[in-house]
């Protein structure tokens, strides 16, 4: 375990690792604190991508990545804080370029070597999902099942479809969950319900404690 540990650019404590785990270059794969991955795992570095960058995936802590799912990086992925990422889940900070009509696509390269991907903390990112590009998901956000993602999102919102739409917003203001009806209440939403201003681990532990007794005293029973 030592030597696996000491192959990574960070490798935690805790840590799940499922059957048939595929990885390119584990010197530039950080996995953090009870990272769970189940089998069929695949964490791809292309070789077409930044050769210069230390860091080209970062798994942060509690991340649960279901199975089958690929994470590729051409130049930077990073999973945040306790992300739930569903099976079968499609992830990569590039693509191919297409624009030369007079060229194989194989030939063509690939758009751009310098994006990030981010999924920030707390999302959770439903089965069958694509997310590409340059783009971050917001906090707490959820993307539905079988969606298309090539575009940023806000924090606390329900995203789904292909390609994917807003379906609801956190009012952080209001306290409550907003359907909007057309582009223009989802700009006016984000415009006025105001900034999300961080978890609070104490609650979330407070949480958590509270959880894990509920299941204790009805295994009891």
């Amino acid at each position: 375990m030592d030597e696996l540990k000491n192959a990574f650019y960070y490798f935690g404590e805790s840590i799940k690792i499922g059957q048939n785990l595929t990885l390119d270059d584990p010197s530039k794969i950080y996995i953090g604190n009870n990272v769970k991955l189940r089998q069929n795992v695949c964490l791809s570095l292309s070789k077409r991508g930044n050769q210069n960058q230390d860091l080209r995936i970062k798994l942060e802590d509690r991340v649960y990545v279901g199975m089958g799912t690929i994470i590729e990086s051409y130049n930077q992925v990073i999973i945040e804080d306790d992300c739930l990422i569903g099976p079968r889940v499609f992830i990569s900070d590039s693509q191919h370029e297409y624009s030369n009509p007079n060229l194989p696509i194989a030939n063509q390269g690939i758009k751009s070597i310098v994006n990030r991907l981010i999924v920030k903390r707390g999302a959770w990112i439903g089965a069958n999902v694509t997310l590409i590009g340059d783009i971050s998901i917001g906090n707490g956000s959820v993307i539905g099942a079988n969606s298309v993602v090539t575009m940023s999102v806000p924090s606390h919102c329900v995203i789904y479809g292909n390609p994917a739409s807003v379906l609801k917003i956190y009012h952080y203001k209001k306290r409550e969950w907003v359907q909007p009806h057309s582009d223009e209440e989802i700009l006016e939403i984000l415009q006025q319900r105001g900034n999300f201003e961080g978890y609070n681990d104490d609650y979330i532990l407070a949480s958590l404690k509270k959880e894990l007794e509920k299941i204790k005293n009805s295994s009891i029973l």
